[in-house]
């Protein structure tokens, strides 16, 4: 399993949270394209489709409740904005792959 982790500054699953429920309304969705005129880093081709983000600690929760987990192996952090990392708490976000097997 690979996937990207976005850990938030004040709690750990907050930013995927937050992620999710601008990307999901669409009252927020139009704020949020409406702020992106003025700091595009905001821009997203997700508005108003609901894309939910976790963190590496929402990710284990979910995987070890039906596999075993053999290994990770975690990515370098990568980069973003200051605006994007303000405006949505990320405090990290970076890829990571995820070695399981089922359960016997």
């Amino acid at each position: 399993m690979h996937e990207i982790c976005y850990e938030g500054r004040l709690h750990k699953n907050l930013t995927g949270k937050l992620i999710y429920h601008i990307t999901s309304n669409n009252f927020l969705s139009k704020i949020a394209r409406s702020l992106a005129n003025f700091a595009p880093s905001l821009k997203a081709n997700t508005f108003g489709v609901g894309v939910r983000f976790r963190s590496m600690n929402e990710w284990r929760f979910m995987v070890e409740r039906k596999m075993v987990i053999k290994g990770i192996l975690s990515g370098d952090p990568e980069r973003h904005s200051i605006i994007r990392r303000l405006f949505l708490n990320i405090s990290n976000v970076k890829r990571v792959s995820v070695l399981a097997k089922k359960m016997p």
